[in-house]
């Protein structure tokens, strides 16, 4: 019986990409016969699944802890924390194996795997906070190093990986991120949605406001539409506040996009179901969990041709440049005029969401703890 500590630090707040990757991780390995899960919470310790408040954002739709940013040292200091706190835990609780699922591994005497999302601060340093980014540049290569095992969620940030550091290859295993049974294909009862929406006449978005996911490109794609067309079929942003923001919030402020802020998890799932379609411009992404979701639901998602999603939605993709406003705005066009010319795309994204399964993530998981401790 495998004796599993499993960081679920990024469970505190409101849960973006990595927050869901260890919500869902998490329940699913709690499930298992052959695994005992210890989480631990940067300060408490806690077995069996994660005990965690609903996963609501705040009122201003602020997902990140912003002081943090500001404060020299902060991150630094906060992980010495969390270190004295999950040094006196591991031996209590005689812990065999550490999993961190993001980029800020404890020091563990025993072997550690963690999942690398994405190298954002590798390959656009300039889209992260300066004290994050400088902490990264000196915690990074050395968790790299000392990690028994090192989960990606696709095959093109693995291949990163091994193009920017010293990484054996069989030390890296790729397991792809899975879409909650929430996200299906249904039929929106009136007064499900917002009241200023109607089930398939909206686009969507999905993320956290922050440079690299390049939102400015869509909201003036959209505004190139007749008016008519945009007050018709609005562009909804949904996600926090982030990180250098203001650019986004100007942007929004205009007629035809609605800026919802964080959503539950539930609402968020039949925004995504009466989605026309869903869109994802980022300029850089690991895995990018709003497509799977999206193609779960029976919507379809264009992307912005970048190899991680691109690897996610195979044939399913609309793929559009992250630099071509013009050509985002003749496919939001075509959406709206024709959108059964892309139902082979909507059909192709249904079939290829069923491999992605957060019970498949979780038995990959776990097949990696027992390859380092055979």
């Amino acid at each position: 019986m495998i004796r599993l500590a499993l960081n679920t630090r990024t469970l505190a707040g409101p849960r973006t990409g990595i927050g869901q990757y260890t919500f869902e991780l998490a329940n699913a390995l709690a499930r298992s016969s052959d695994l005992r899960l210890f989480c631990f919470n940067g300060a408490e310790w806690q077995e069996g699944e994660p005990n965690v408040a609903p996963n609501k954002g705040n009122s201003d739709g602020h997902t990140t802890r912003s002081w943090i940013a500001k404060i020299p040292g902060a991150y630094a200091l906060r992980q010495g924390l969390e270190q004295y706190r999950f040094n006196q835990g591991a031996p209590k609780y005689a812990i065999d194996i550490y999993h961190e699922p993001s980029l800020w591994p404890l020091e563990f005497s025993g072997p550690t795997v963690m999942t690398v999302h994405d190298l954002c601060h590798v390959k656009f340093p300039e889209t992260q906070p300066l004290s994050r980014l400088r902490h990264m540049q000196r915690v990074f290569p050395r968790a790299l190093a000392r990690c028994a095992r090192i989960i990606t969620d696709t095959e093109v940030v693995r291949q990163e990986i091994l193009d920017h550091f010293d990484i054996a290859p069989d030390k890296i295993r790729t397991i792809p991120l899975g879409s909650s049974p929430r996200f299906h294909p249904r039929t929106l009862l009136p007064g499900t949605l917002p009241a200023q929406l109607q089930a398939g006449q909206y686009f969507l978005c999905v993320g956290t406001l922050e440079p690299r996911k390049n939102l400015p490109l869509v909201i003036q794609a959209h505004a190139r539409l007749s008016v008519s067309d945009q007050r018709q079929f609005p562009l909804v942003i949904v996600g926090g506040r982030g990180w250098k923001d203001s650019t986004i919030l100007k942007l929004c402020n205009r007629e035809g996009v609605v800026r919802l802020g964080y959503v539950d998890d539930e609402p968020l799932a039949e925004l995504v179901a009466g989605a026309r379609a869903v869109l994802f411009p980022s300029v850089y992404e690991g895995f990018g969990l709003p497509v799977v979701e999206a193609m779960a639901s029976g919507v379809p998602v264009v992307l912005s041709g970048l190899s991680s999603p691109m690897e996610v939605a195979g044939e399913a993709a609309i793929v559009a440049s992250p630099d071509k406003v013009e050509r985002w705005t003749e496919i939001l066009q075509a959406l709206i005029e024709q959108p059964v010319q892309f139902e082979q795309q909507r059909l192709a994204g249904l079939e290829r969401a069923r491999g992605f399964t957060w019970q498949r993530c979780a038995a990959e998981t776990l097949k990696v703890y027992q390859s380092v401790l055979e």
